[in-house]
């Protein structure tokens, strides 16, 4: 994941040692192991890449929204379309299946060919079905972030920028 600084960002204390350019970039990861109900995507950024090319390692320093907030919000895909659609279409290949199946008639011992052969495709649908859906409703949310996010980096220990200081 690459980040653009968008301003320059000044020392704390006297706010005369530019520290980091606009322009420079950002350098990280984020936490693709989605879970139910969650709605931030977890960033860290691990490099900081200066205008000339040099480099500062960030040593995973974790992303925040402009409040302050871990991790970035944004919009969450929970696949319902995707349930949804696996469901019907199950349901319909199953009912297909059934309908082609000949009815019994009143000689419950004796089963023909094509009653045999319909209820073993009706299980294996079942089975096949209950395994579709299982892994559809496991599949984890996704969530997008809109491009241009604005954010902050956490720094929660002194970092040492050694071009500042010469």
């Amino acid at each position: 994941m690459v980040a653009q600084i968008s301003e320059n960002v000044w020392d704390t204390v006297s706010g005369r040692y530019l520290l980091i350019p606009r322009g420079s970039k950002v350098i990280g990861t984020y936490d693709n192991q989605v879970a139910y109900g969650q709605s931030r995507v977890l960033v860290i950024w691990s490099r900081l890449v200066f205008p000339d090319g040099s480099t500062l390692v960030l040593d995973n320093l974790g992303g925040a929204d402009q409040s302050g907030y871990s991790g970035f919000k944004g919009k969450v895909n929970r696949h319902w379309n995707s349930i949804l659609t696996s469901a019907m279409m199950v349901s319909l290949l199953g009912a297909g299946v059934e309908m082609a199946a000949p009815t019994k008639n009143g000689d419950r011992d004796r089963e023909d060919h094509r009653s045999i052969l319909a209820e073993n495709a009706a299980a294996a649908i079942a089975e096949a079905s209950a395994q579709i859906i299982g892994r559809e409703v496991n599949r984890q949310p996704t969530i997008k972030i809109k491009p241009g996010y604005r954010f902050m980096i956490f720094v929660q220990r002194d970092i040492l920028f050694p071009a500042a200081w010469r």
